[in-house]
Order: C-alpha cells, then structure tokens, then sequence
C-alpha cells in the first residue's frame, strides 16, 4: 500500500489518500533535494556581497544519472488522460530537472 504524507483541506480535515498497488505499479521514492541556484547580479555589486541561494524541493524520483536529477510533484496511478497507455504506472507529471552540479544532498523521505 502507498500511503502519502499527512495531506489536509484548507480546514484542516485530513484527506485518505492512501491506495493499493496492484502488480504492474509500484512505488516510487519520495525524496527531499537540497539544491543551489544560479544568481546574478546587473548592478553595482561586488563578488563579497553576491550569494547563491539555498532551496529545497520534494518529489517523487523520476530519474537520476551523473548529469541530471528529474522529479514529479503530481503522479497518476491510472493513466486518467489516457495519454501513456504503454508507460509503467504511476506516471509521474508536473517534472523538475536539476543539473547535477547544482545538486547539494538528497534525502529520502
């Protein structure tokens, strides 16, 4: 059974979200990535002042090499727009690609 994170409605109801996976699904892994951006700067800033910044994104791993690290936030057990009829479910949508460089740590969660 796949079950996600604690998921409330604007009120704060809890929302069941949790499902079976039949035999041609399985799971996929939810992780944390910790990642550095690029910045840039068109004025009168000197390099001491200049400072990349630190974010963090959540999502299910779609696929990882030496170069790039991809992630979904939204998957889709049954192939609802029937658009993947072909693809090994879930289908993962709604995708990041991180360059690996840019890439600090990786958590699972």
């Amino acid at each position: 059974m796949v079950t996600s994170l604690n998921i409330c409605s604007s009120n704060d109801t809890g929302v069941d979200s949790s499902r079976s996976v039949g035999e041609k699904e399985k799971a996929k892994e939810l992780i944390l990535v910790e990642w550095t951006d690029i910045i840039s700067d068109d004025g009168w800033v000197v390099a001491e002042e200049c400072h990349l910044p630190t974010f963090y994104s959540v999502g299910w791993l779609e696929y990882q090499d030496d170069k790039v690290l991809k992630i979904s936030n939204t998957l889709d057990f049954d192939d609802a727009l029937e658009e993947h009829k072909k693809r090994e479910k879930p289908i993962g949508y709604s995708v990041t690609c991180f360059p690996m460089g840019c890439v600090t740590s990786i958590k699972n969660l």
